[in-house]
């Protein structure tokens, strides 16, 4: 499995937030250059994986689905990372 999505406007500053929002439920593996890797999230309903590199000139971030339990539509995984870079971008409460 391999999809791939852009978010736009994420900043070094925003993507330094949301590394900082751990909750304890995900674990993120971070590449020696710190602008990308890896963030897995065990949940009852299976495993899943996302691999992110960040692009600090055009504040754009890449993540690719590595991993995602059948049952949990892609649609909803994206909107959920949508949610968190909103949040630590300060955008939603």
């Amino acid at each position: 499995m391999s999809k791939k999505h852009v978010f736009s406007g994420v900043t070094a500053e925003v993507l330094g937030r949301l590394r900082h929002e751990d909750d304890g439920a995900y674990v993120l593996e971070l590449d020696p250059d710190r602008v990308g890797g890896v963030l897995i999230r065990r949940s009852g309903f299976g495993e899943v994986a996302v691999r992110f590199d960040h692009d600090r000139e055009r504040a754009e971030m890449t993540v690719t689905i590595v991993k995602k339990p059948m049952l949990l539509p892609t649609a909803v995984l994206l909107a959920e990372m949508s949610l968190a870079l909103r949040r630590a971008s300060g955008e939603a409460a």
